[in-house]
């Protein structure tokens, strides 16, 4: 799992790393929001403070964040270059080196 991630990281970059933080974001804020709204797991109890404690699980969550961000990141990226048209403007070029005319001498 961890080459997997590795290998995803160095392939999709920033994408992955941004995808990675907002699935933790949104998993700590969800988690302190419970918290907050009255829930107590029995694991973390003592004086601890919100935030710790929301942090603690949300770490415990790590395999499952880091499973989500592996079968996730893929999508993400596939979407973000459509909507940045990124890929449009590389297959734009390609196209142009294809069919441009070929100015070369011709070789005896």
């Amino acid at each position: 799992m961890r080459a997997r991630i590795q290998r995803l990281f160095a392939e999709y970059g920033v994408a992955a790393l941004v995808l990675h933080y907002l699935i933790f974001a949104a998993v700590f804020a969800g988690v302190w929001l419970a918290l907050r709204a009255g829930w107590r797991p029995a694991s973390f109890t003592g004086s601890a403070g919100l935030a710790t404690v929301a942090y603690g699980i949300t770490k415990l969550t790590m395999p499952v964040r880091l499973a989500a961000t592996a079968g996730l990141v893929p999508f993400v990226a596939r979407g973000w270059e459509r909507l940045s048209g990124r890929r449009r403007a590389e297959a734009a070029i390609t196209e142009a080196a294809i069919t441009a005319p070929d100015t070369r001498p011709p070789t005896p």
